[in-house]
């Protein structure tokens, strides 16, 4: 007992020096939780800090992923092109032997000049021009420029090869042997060829199917459709065309139509060419709209159906109608068929508007003009024509509602030399100032202004 007395006395003793330890600590404890506070807050301004920081920069590998980012590449200049011209050389001497390696770079602005040789490759411009800046292809100045099919070479439907190209312009180039076509295009734009020369293709010469604005001027077409009635197309085929020109051309010997704008061509003009000899009609309008036929000499059709013009809707057209059409100061003479001849494959299609003006049929083995089966609609003219001289009468067909007015049918026109091709009048021809002014053209086949004298002539020629 007494030793359990001594431990609990040694045990209250101890409680008793911790309270009073305690008790004289209490301000000192209450000095360091102060100072604990402060240093909670510091170590959570640290931290906030950090978090910022961290907030900031993002992660250690955020940070070196952004520090090896490579930097931001600044847009590229572009330099624009600066029209040049590729010079081609069959001995080397120019920065190209062949047509093709300078079409497959030409861009728009550069010229391709060709220099003298036969080069047997067929040819694809790999790009278009511009309105502004169009892609020339050219002879050297006075040098013969040829590229030759040899009937085995082509690309596509044709030996040049233009489908989808735009504001392209070739000159001065001969394109013969082709076993297709000589110069083909399918969905064109802006393309202008001059004083080319086409010849010896099986299918058509030059042909242009689907797009805008196409000129043919100056040019040389001939011996073309040697296939014969098997071939594709014409000697030059207009086909779906808004806007051309055919011009100042030589369109003979060819073994089909000669110049033919057809199945949907509309708003051009055919004048002062020379179409000749083809097996015909020289000049065809197919299912065309808004088209001037004028200044022309076609003659000598070959085939014994085939006219001088022929205008005609055929079933092929997708829209059947032949339209707004001015054929004037023609010369329609000696083709085997008539001067004009009317077609219609279905007497439903539309043949409408037609005015035939001031031109001379000479000399046909048929007709001066053959209406067919008729069934005109709309305001049809026939007017100050001379249709003397064809070996049988003056019209034949249906006129329907054609009007046909101050034309001379009969007697002699009084012409200086029709057997040389000479169809100015002399004085005192019943053709002189007996014409009707009423849609008469302002100018001749010579381009002189109507009227002289005291009034409009008949014929293609005023004096």
């Amino acid at each position: 007992m007494k030793q359990a007395k001594t431990t609990a006395s040694k045990a209250r003793k101890t409680v008793q020096k911790t309270k009073k330890t305690t008790k004289k600590s209490k301000m000192p404890l209450r000095s360091s939780r102060h100072h604990m506070s402060l240093l909670g807050l510091a170590v959570l301004g640290v931290a906030g800090l950090s978090a910022v920081a961290v907030a900031t920069l993002g992660s250690s590998d955020d940070v070196a992923a952004k520090a090896a980012r490579p930097p931001a590449t600044p847009p590229a200049v572009v330099t624009p092109h600066v029209a040049q011209t590729l010079t081609v050389a069959k001995d080397g001497s120019g920065t190209y032997t062949t047509i093709q390696a300078a079409a497959n770079v030409a861009q728009a602005g550069d010229t391709v000049e060709i220099g003298a040789g036969t080069y047997q490759e067929a040819v694809k411009p790999t790009n278009s021009g511009t309105v502004s800046a169009p892609i020339t292809y050219k002879n050297r100045a006075g040098e013969k420029v040829i590229i030759d099919g040899k009937k085995s070479l082509y690309s596509t439907n044709g030996l040049v090869n233009l489908d989808g190209k735009s504001n392209i312009n070739m000159s001065g180039i001969s394109v013969l042997n082709s076993p297709k076509h000589a110069i083909y295009g399918y969905q064109v734009n802006n393309i202008n060829l001059d004083q080319v020369e086409v010849g010896a293709s099986s299918d058509g010469g030059i042909v242009m199917i689907t797009g805008t604005n196409v000129v043919i001027s100056n040019s040389d077409i001939h011996n073309t459709n040697d296939k014969g009635t098997s071939a594709n197309n014409e000697a030059i085929s207009i086909n779906n065309i808004n806007g051309f020109e055919v011009k100042n051309n030589k369109v003979y010997n060819c073994g089909e139509e000669g110049i033919d704008a057809k199945y949907g061509a509309t708003n051009g003009t055919i004048h002062d060419n020379q179409a000749y000899s083809n097996r015909g009609p020289n000049i065809y309008l197919d299912a065309a709209t808004n088209t001037k036929v004028y200044n022309n000499i076609a003659r000598n059709a070959t085939n014994n159906t085939k006219a001088g013009i022929m205008l005609a809707v055929e079933s092929y057209a997708a829209v059947k109608k032949l339209d707004n059409i001015d054929i004037f100061n023609n010369q329609l003479i000696n083709n085997q068929g008539s001067g004009v001849v009317f077609w219609k494959e279905n007497n439903n299609y539309v043949v409408s508007n037609i005015r035939i003006v001031n031109n001379v049929m000479y000399g046909n083995s048929k007709n001066g003009i053959n209406f067919g089966a008729g069934g005109f609609t709309g305001t049809n003219v026939v007017r100050n024509n001379i249709m003397t001289g064809n070996v049988s009468t003056a019209t034949a067909g249906t006129v329907g509602n054609f009007s046909l007015s101050n034309n001379l049918t009969t007697g002699n026109p009084l012409y200086v030399s029709p057997t040389t091709g000479d169809f100015h009048l002399l004085a005192g021809s019943p053709a002189i100032d007996t014409g009707n002014a009423m849609l008469a053209p302002a100018f001749d086949f010579a381009n002189s202004a109507r009227p002289q004298g005291a009034g409009y002539d008949m014929g293609v020629f005023e004096q």
